[in-house]
């Protein structure tokens, strides 16, 4: 849980005003409707045993309750989960219209975050990457991120609610069937939860470089074709999409690896719990207990298995968690640099336009891109930068316009600093 408590320090500062009071409401309201679970739960576990034995039931605010009345009180307890579920539905159809309102605010913050990015940190990314992350990590975020960490303790309300009602109906037989299902759900959480963190970052790494290949290949489609490296690119981007797949593969395995494993944590649990009971008291007992226990694992073992699903998706989605908050906290960076820039008006009516000594280094290359450029350019005259490709002519023309500050050297209008007018 580490990784998603993470994740959440990072979220929710990006929703909108009031969105921390929402989740709250809507997780507290949640755990309320655990409640109608618990109800029906309580009933059947307290008619359960009497039922079977022939005797009067003893309802805790009610009394005994005789053999006859036993089918009225099923009957409200398949009414309670009835209710629970309906109410469930309608709650969770307004909150994934609220989800959608957030979406679209970190996307609009996201999207100014690269819009007011340095243009250095702009190529970093292609065009692809940030579509792909402006519309699926957006989607990750929320759907991936921030629906699993609300449900989690609504889900874990439920299985406690449960439980303790077991326990005042049959103390033994709850306090055995905590001890195995908390043993089984810790060992699926530390297991799969470090498995779905690494397959969530492998497949965002290379899905973000699978879109950047794409898009590259597309650009450069006629050059592509005429040189017949078609076999080439395509083996390539194949070998990215290796990882993609089999990141993916392995995903949606450990999403079905809780429902298996409860299966057989159902079967191991009846042999123990009912062994426990036996040992203590019988065979009637241990009849009593197995049916018990059945009816903790119809509510309690869904519980684990929804659980453990929401932290293999939250923990598969943290990676662009991760992305786009670093990448809003850069934008905010950047701007407070920016409003630090010069705000001095251009002189009146300037003359010249000098580059003195500028050399530029793009991030992460050994040689300059532009080195040491030195030239006067009258405004109001047209200059051709000539020269083959890779010759800096596109890197001079950004640093002219000031999309670039250079590495060093230079460059003023009438000996002011650009960077000083540039606000």
């Amino acid at each position: 849980m580490k990784g998603l408590r993470k994740a959440l320090r990072e979220i929710l500062p990006l929703l909108p005003a009031g969105a921390r009071r929402y989740l709250a409401l809507f997780a507290g309201l949640s755990a309320g409707l655990t409640l109608f679970d618990t109800a029906s739960v309580g009933l059947v576990a307290l008619l359960l045993t009497p039922m079977m034995s022939g005797h009067p039931a003893i309802i805790p605010f009610v009394g005994q309750v005789p053999a006859t009345q036993y089918g009225w009180w099923l009957l409200a307890a398949a009414v309670l989960m009835v209710t629970r579920a309906i109410i469930s539905l309608l709650l969770q159809w307004q909150v994934t219209r609220r989800f959608a309102t957030y979406e679209l605010k970190v996307g609009s913050t996201l999207f100014g975050a690269y819009i007011r990015a340095p243009w250095t940190e702009r190529m970093k990314r292609s065009s692809q990457q940030l579509a792909s992350l402006s519309d699926i990590g957006i989607a990750n975020l929320v759907n991936g991120v921030l629906f699993p960490a609300v449900n989690i303790p609504v889900e874990l309300v439920g299985i406690v609610s449960v439980l303790l009602v077991l326990v005042v109906a049959q103390p033994v037989t709850a306090l055995a069937t905590l001890v195995y299902l908390g043993a089984v759900g810790a060992v699926m959480y530390v297991w799969l939860g470090k498995k779905a963190l690494v397959a969530g970052r492998v497949n965002r790494d290379y899905a973000l470089r699978m879109v950047a290949l794409i898009g590259e290949m597309v650009a450069a489609l006629k050059e592509i074709t005429l040189r017949d490296k078609a076999r080439e690119v395509g083996d390539e981007i194949h070998a990215v999409r290796i990882h993609v797949a089999r990141s993916r593969a392995h995903l949606r395995f450990l999403t079905a690896v809780p429902k298996s494993v409860t299966d057989i944590a159902l079967v191991g649990g009846v042999l123990v719990v009912g062994g426990i009971a036996w040992l203590s008291s019988g065979s009637s007992g241990a009849l009593s207990a197995v049916a018990i226990f059945g009816l903790a694992g119809f509510k309690v073992l869904p519980g684990i298995v929804r659980i453990q699903n929401y932290a293999t998706l939250a923990q598969a989605n943290v990676p662009y968690v991760e992305t786009i908050a670093r990448d809003i906290r850069d934008a905010e960076r950047y701007i407070r640099d920016a409003e630090e820039l010069g705000q001095d008006p251009l002189p009146v009516d300037p003359k010249l336009l000098r580059l003195d000594a500028v050399t530029f280094s793009y991030p992460g290359s050994a040689a300059p891109a532009v080195e040491d450029v030195t030239v006067d350019i009258p405004l109001g005259t047209s200059v051709a930068l000539v020269g083959p490709t890779g010759s800096g002519k596109s890197t001079l023309v950004d640093i002219v316009l000031g999309l670039l500050t250079p590495t060093s050297g230079t460059v003023t209008i009438d000996d002011v600093p650009l960077t000083s007018v540039l606000a």
